[in-house]
């Protein structure tokens, strides 16, 4: 009775404003969270293994990185790990003896068991990369689901539970790329910056459970999380249909602009217009409501912070628009073996100049897109088309 008090339970489960029960929920959230990106990946391996364009595509891509000199030390030590967690130590290779001829790489291809094992491991490395992405969707559809509770405790309940979804993420995150590595001695800041800019909500959660979501702008906040968070599969199932399109057709190109299209209004929409919109409200609100200055000092530091990560997401939405627009009028696009085989070196210097800081760190964080069509990264649903140029450099960095 010391240690669960009565109607502790019945707090917990609907998510009680106080102090204690907010830590509580927060460490419950974490836990979720972190067994539901396991369950996403593996329903995502799923369906990409019934998608065989896609997985198709994925083989493809990695065979070419594997005939190259920049790219397959970043992903045989990758593939390494995957077959001794599966079992299949005896198809380790050893990078020092590897080959990077076409004769080589093909015959080593025409295997089947090894084809299937690099077809398994790239569908497997697609399925975690965007598993991050789709679990945001899990607190973008309880918010969703809040809204349409007309009783105020059914909504305040539901919408902080929404909250803890993407709380719980970013939690969970935050212990693996700050406290552990801090603990081990391996700490970077670099890897850490963009993550840092994102996880507002961590910094935020107890303010928007305790202050925002009762007050009367209560339905705004619960509707960002759909804005921000809710839109992310759906970005993703669009980048997926962009990114395995054939170009050689007009449909093809119909559909890899009208998604890249559709992911830029949508991600503009919400992290331009409606976050400045959602900020301006958030402060005036603590503001009426003769907040603690320390409060409102934290508050507007982390929408500060959120700002700038928005800048890069709109950053990246304009330059892989203006990046799709030019590949689809390139009528010489060269193929993946030329575009994995010939990096074009020259253009690094000139390269960084333009792009500065945002390209550097985003490095840290890349998902490399393949596909037949063009390389990609991808961050919270934005599928930023890259140039040549940039793919070697980001590759590069990436291993580095």
């Amino acid at each position: 009775a010391v240690f669960f008090p009565p109607g502790l339970l019945k707090s917990i489960l609907e998510c009680d404003p106080s102090y204690p029960v907010q830590f509580v929920c927060l460490a419950v959230a974490t836990i979720v969270m972190e067994l539901a990106i396991k369950v996403i990946v593996k329903l995502v391996v799923v369906v990409l293994n019934r998608l065989y364009r896609i997985k198709d595509n994925l083989l493809q891509e990695m065979i070419s990185n594997l005939k190259s000199e920049d790219f397959y030390p970043f992903y045989i030590p990758m593939f390494n790990e995957w077959c001794e967690k599966k079992g299949e130590k005896d198809h380790i290779i050893d990078p020092e003896e590897w080959s990077l001829s076409n004769e080589s790489v093909n015959k080593y291809m025409s295997t089947g068991i090894n084809q299937k094992l690099w077809t398994d491991f790239a569908v497997k490395n697609e399925a975690v990369m965007n598993s991050v992405n789709i679990q945001h969707t899990l607190s973008g559809a309880l918010a969703m689901f809040a809204l349409t509770r007309d009783n105020e405790d059914a909504f305040l309940t539901f919408a902080r539970w929404a909250v803890f979804l993407e709380v719980g993420f970013e939690a969970s995150d935050m212990i693996k790329i700050i406290l552990i590595p801090l603990a081990t001695g391996s700490f970077e800041f670099s890897k850490v910056f963009i993550p840092i800019l994102h996880h507002i909500a961590l910094y935020l959660f107890l303010p928007i459970n305790r202050i925002l979501l009762p007050s009367s702008i209560g339905r705004d906040v619960a509707a960002c999380f759909v804005a921000f968070a809710g839109i992310c599969a759906p970005c993703v199932i669009l980048g997926w249909a962009k990114n395995n399109a054939n170009i050689s057709t007009p449909f093809g190109k119909f559909l890899i602009i009208g998604s890249q299209g559709l992911i830029t209004l949508i991600m503009f929409l919400s992290r331009g217009p409606y976050w400045c919109y959602l900020a301006q409200k958030i402060m005036s609100t603590l503001w009426r409501e003769n907040t603690s200055q320390a409060l409102l000092l934290g508050v507007a530091l982390a929408c500060a912070l959120f700002s700038f990560f928005n800048i890069f997401i709109c950053y990246f939405l304009y330059k892989g628009l203006c990046n799709t627009i030019k590949r689809l009028k390139n009528e010489n696009t060269p193929t993946l073996v030329e575009k994995a085989t010939k990096p074009n070196v020259g253009h690094r210097r000139s390269l960084l100049k333009r792009t500065s800081i945002v390209i550097d760190e985003l490095a840290q964080e890349v998902n490399i897109g393949r596909r037949s069509v063009r390389r990609s990264i991808s961050i919270m649903g934005v599928d930023y088309d890259l140039e040549e140029k940039e793919v070697h450099v980001l590759k590069r960095r990436s291993i580095v």
